[in-house]
């Protein structure tokens, strides 16, 4: 069993993953988490080496993670780069969305300890069209965990398994 989840900072990707390994019994991995590692955290590794050497060793991250299987948490940019999409081109991805207001009110002004967080709505309209093209939308506005992994879970079933990702049914909600 496979399943990405991707979309914007802040929408719940990370707790929306654990709750729907959990609930299915398979593994989950957090590609910041496996970024990071033990030695670092991503605020160091944008601080040493920039937003491409990050976007490096993400691309290097995701290469090992997709050979595995569950629910993966990806980066709100983790599938910018070609190669990093062709890594999960066998993984169904399932895009969380949000309006800017309830990303707004998660990420605050940008002190959120994540190195893109002063630029969130400026990368939340420059990367509508990407979310798009990787599968279907989950809207997370006013929705609890447990409500947003019902959908996730919905969404998923209606895909066709062995497509892997890029159906392109998000909606043009916001």
């Amino acid at each position: 069993m496979r399943l990405a989840l991707a979309g914007p900072m802040g929408v719940g990707k990370t707790v929306t993953g654990r709750h729907l390994a959990a609930r299915l019994g398979v593994p989950f991995t957090d590609l910041d988490a496996q970024i990071a590692g033990a030695s670092s955290d991503i605020p160091s590794i944008f601080a040493l080496h920039g937003e491409a050497g990050f976007r490096d060793r993400e691309a290097a991250a995701l290469a090992v993670c997709a050979e595995g299987a569950g629910v993966l948490s990806l980066g709100g940019g983790a599938l910018l780069r070609e190669e990093s999409r062709l890594w999960l081109a066998a993984w169904p991805v399932v895009v969380l969305m949000a309006r800017p207001e309830t990303l707004a009110g998660r990420l605050g002004g940008g002190g959120s300890g994540r190195p893109l967080a002063g630029a969130w709505r400026r990368l939340y309209e420059e990367r509508q069209a990407h979310w798009r093209s990787l599968g279907p939308w989950v809207w997370v506005d006013g929705l609890g965990v447990a409500e947003v992994t019902d959908q996730v879970e919905a969404a998923w079933a209606g895909m066709d398994q062995g497509a892997g990702r890029g159906s392109g049914r998000g909606s043009g909600r916001q």
